[in-house]
């Protein structure tokens, strides 16, 4: 393992080769989509549990109130 000083290892940082580079985007692409995916899994779920077969089972609290 090689041992940078800090000025080194700054500069790295800040303009890294083109091997981290690469790994630094794919990593921001992973994360992206993981985060987009569970977002619209759970807007397709949320979808799909109000308006599908399970939606007859719901009821309105709004009718349900008497007052």
């Amino acid at each position: 393992m090689k041992k940078y000083s800090f000025i080194k290892r700054l500069t790295i940082l800040i303009n890294p080769p083109k091997k981290i580079s690469f790994l630094m985007n794919l990593e921001t692409a992973l994360l992206s989509f993981g985060i987009s995916s569970l977002v619209i899994g759970i807007t397709i779920l949320t979808i799909y549990s109000s308006f599908g077969p399970g939606s007859k089972d719901l009821i309105d609290p709004f009718e349900e109130d008497n007052d």
